[in-house]
């Protein structure tokens, strides 16, 4: 459906009075767009019965309680299909947003990947503090 709805557009920015040259869209969605929307709609049912999910325009915060080794595949699995999500809507993702919080006393020493990226991990309990 993206390819469709991009096909030949092209996008310009007004300051003032100025306007830029007119430039071809290659992907992606216009700020504003209802079309992003659809996107971010798609991830999150994506990921609902996996993780709980916070959106807020274009930032996404996935939530998982830890408590075994299974929580911990849950959480990889959603940044595995966070990342084939993206890929296949040819989105770039920010990675140097991303970070593993750990909140409580329980220490885990799982580390978490984005696309072959290991995410910066705040491994510190509330004990540590």
């Amino acid at each position: 459906m993206g390819s469709i709805c991009f096909c030949n557009r092209t996008h310009q920015t007004r300051v003032g009075q100025y306007l830029c040259a007119v430039a071809k869209l290659q992907s992606g969605v216009v700020q504003g767009n209802v079309m992003f929307l659809i996107y971010i709609d798609e991830l999150a049912k994506l990921l609902k019965t996996l993780v709980l999910l916070q959106l807020f325009a274009d930032d996404v915060k996935v939530c998982v309680e830890i408590v075994n080794t299974f929580d911990a595949y849950k959480l990889q699995t959603a940044l595995n299909l966070t990342a084939e999500w993206a890929a296949t809507w040819q989105l770039q993702v920010s990675i140097n947003k991303y970070n593993i919080l750990h909140i409580g006393s329980v220490q885990c020493n799982t580390d978490y990947f984005y696309d072959d990226v290991e995410l910066p991990n705040n491994k510190k309990s509330n004990h540590d503090q």
